[in-house]
């Protein structure tokens, strides 16, 4: 266990000196070389970079958190997205899409839990000129309260980082921001058999779009997942 904590923090210290020494080489250049279209290029390489960076750094840190843990129960679950856009444009609907991936359900204590999830989640919108379909690779690293028989209440973060992108039938992933941090609320349902049922709306926090307007993610979850059972 410990020699996979210690190849883990190798490798994110070697990824962040490796993206450093590469942007220090770019500003150097360009303080002698000027140009706009790649000051303009760095600048969103940069911004890439950072967004990139506290993904890897959730998912290394969740990684030690499911690796420590003595009562670690790992799972699936899946479900329909309904998704739409939050900003300017009053003109839009709900886009259906799914969302898949697995889960590590943590117990702290009896009653509390942390649980870090990778999914695949189909998002967008639906409106006139044309549909949004945006495809995310979604962390959420959720705490949970449970109580009852088999019932929780849920909250935290969602850090998401987008895999491709359409407007109609192009693509428009450039315009588009590469993250997106969104906070999820939700409650569900655990039964005996491990099979359970989660509920869940994940409101966007930041601004998805690439230029001038305001546009946040707005998803609400409906999904089944089966909890395997440590033994």
């Amino acid at each position: 266990m410990q020699f996979y904590c210690g190849k883990l923090l190798i490798f994110l210290l070697k990824w962040r000196f490796m993206t450093a020494f590469s942007l220090w080489k770019a500003v150097i250049w360009l303080k002698f070389f000027p140009n706009e279209s790649m000051v303009s290029d760095l600048k969103q390489f940069s911004k890439m970079v950072f967004m990139k960076k506290i993904l890897l750094t959730v998912i290394v840190i969740s990684s030690f958190n499911v690796l420590m843990a003595q009562h670690a129960e790992f799972g699936i679950k899946g479900g329909v997205n309904f998704a739409t856009l939050n900003g300017d444009d009053n003109n839009v609907s709900n886009r259906t899409s799914f969302h898949l991936g697995g889960l590590a359900h943590i117990h702290l204590s009896k009653e509390f839990a942390i649980q870090p999830e990778l999914m695949y989640s189909g998002q967008g919108a639906n409106f006139s000129g044309g549909d949004i379909k945006l495809s995310y690779i979604n962390l959420p690293v959720i705490a949970q309260y449970m109580f009852g028989e088999g019932f929780r209440i849920q909250t935290g973060p969602q850090f998401g980082l987008l895999t491709g992108a359409k407007v109609g039938n192009s693509e428009a992933k450039d315009s588009f921001n590469g993250f997106d941090l969104s906070w999820s609320f939700g409650a569900g349902w655990l039964s005996p058999s491990g099979l359970g049922i989660d509920a869940r709306y994940n409101l966007g926090l930041t601004d998805i779009s690439d230029n001038s307007t305001d546009v946040k993610n707005s998803v609400w979850q409906l999904g089944l997942f089966y909890q395997f059972k440590k033994k």
